[in-house]
């Protein structure tokens, strides 16, 4: 599975599908939830690990206004995307990079958003990750069944309930906060749906979103922001604090 070339691919096809997606908009509002949990003045500097087109390292750097933020991806078309939409946001830098071969810096809070599901060896990633935390580790994992659609978008799995606050756990670090989010919109509606009609879905969300687009994603917004469980369900997001802190 080629996941350079489904997310350069995306990443220069779907230019409205990060800001108005009602499933984006939802994923991104737990992550908004969760970082409040944080003590914001502690964390001087972020790394966002497979940072993509930048919108995710916006809301982080956004949130975290006095912290200097690095989003660091593998694919050209995100890097490009990323600096050419946010040049102005003055606390975030963005860079095509490697995190295994960074200079050995620390971070306040290192972040992996919806990532680890597309490498293989994940684990050496994830304890690369809290390595170089000198603080908070910010995760999110799609988990339960997988579905025939996710291998269009470069999964190689889903993780099992308890499998990711297991392993930071053994490498130093205690939950904070965690959501297994979506019940029952999101999953199973949701998920079961694309599987049925994931081709004519993908079609439908790239390019520029016309206004109907953006009122059918905003009503999904509003179910799955508001009318879904955050303790139930399969996408997970979850924060830890590195002990003895």
């Amino acid at each position: 599975m080629d996941n350079y070339k489904i997310y350069n691919n995306r990443y220069e096809s779907h230019t409205d599908s990060y800001n108005y997606s009602g499933g984006i908009r939802w994923a991104f509002s737990l992550i908004k939830d969760i970082i409040k949990y944080c003590d914001k003045a502690s964390v001087k500097n972020i790394l966002d690990v497979g940072c993509g087109n930048g919108v995710k390292s916006v809301l982080l750097a956004n949130y975290f206004s006095n912290a200097k933020l690095l989003g660091i991806d593998f694919t050209d078309e995100g890097i490009k995307k990323a600096n050419v939409n946010y040049s102005k946001v003055s606390n975030i830098h963005f860079e095509k990079a490697d995190i295994f071969e960074m200079q050995a810096e620390k971070y306040d809070m290192v972040s992996c958003l919806e990532v680890l599901e597309h490498i293989e060896d994940w684990q050496s990633v994830l304890k690369k990750i809290c390595d170089i935390s000198s603080k908070y580790v910010l995760i999110s994992v799609p988990t339960g069944r997988m579905r025939d659609y996710e291998k269009y978008v470069g999964h190689l799995r889903n993780f099992k309930k308890s499998e990711i606050e297991n392993f930071v756990a053994d490498k130093g670090f205690k939950k904070i906060k965690t959501f297994y989010a979506g019940f029952p919109f999101y999953s199973p509606l949701g998920r079961d749906w694309l599987n049925r009609n994931w081709k004519g879905y993908e079609e439908d969300i790239s390019g520029v979103f016309t206004k109907k687009q953006k009122i059918f994603h905003t009503i999904v917004y509003i179910i799955f922001r508001y009318f879904c469980f955050k303790n139930i369900g399969d996408n997970f997001v979850g924060l830890f604090e590195k002990r003895n802190q």
